[in-house]
């Protein structure tokens, strides 16, 4: 549970190494001691292998983005191939809890606005027509 909010944050495949080792390891314990370790070992490896390459595409997308002059749609995350990336990507539990917190104050603003605005013009509109029926009645 720990692991899978610890990555709210970031990509999933900073955890492929040590899922590898993990994975082996229970593998490997089949075998006795001596098999478990080298088991962690080649998970290690295959784990890592996996990581290096999630890491080098989203580089080789990156690089082609900003070498085409994509700059702006790289930092929004519009690029063509659907991929979410961009600046809001980056974003961790608190920061998207934040924009949750500002839109609900915005939301709490607006019916503030209202909740002063809407007697106010009622208290007008009635006074307006009781200025007419008394001009009328003189």
């Amino acid at each position: 549970m720990i692991c899978l909010l610890s990555t709210t944050s970031c990509t999933m495949s900073q955890w492929y190494p040590v899922t590898g080792s993990v994975i082996g390891a229970g593998a490997g314990s089949l075998a006795g001691p001596g098999a478990a370790a080298g088991a962690s070992a080649i998970g290690y490896g295959i784990g890592r292998s996996a990581q290096l390459l999630d890491e080098n595409e989203e580089l080789a997308q990156t690089v082609d983005a900003l070498t085409k002059g994509e700059i702006d749609e790289l930092v929004a995350g519009r690029l063509k191939d659907g991929l979410k990336r961009g600046m809001d990507s980056q974003k961790g539990a608190i920061a998207s809890a934040m924009d949750g917190v500002y839109d609900l104050l915005k939301l709490a603003l607006i019916g503030v606005v209202l909740w002063n605005f809407i007697p106010l013009a009622y208290t007008w509109i009635i006074h307006r027509k009781t200025k007419r029926l008394d001009a009328k009645t003189e």
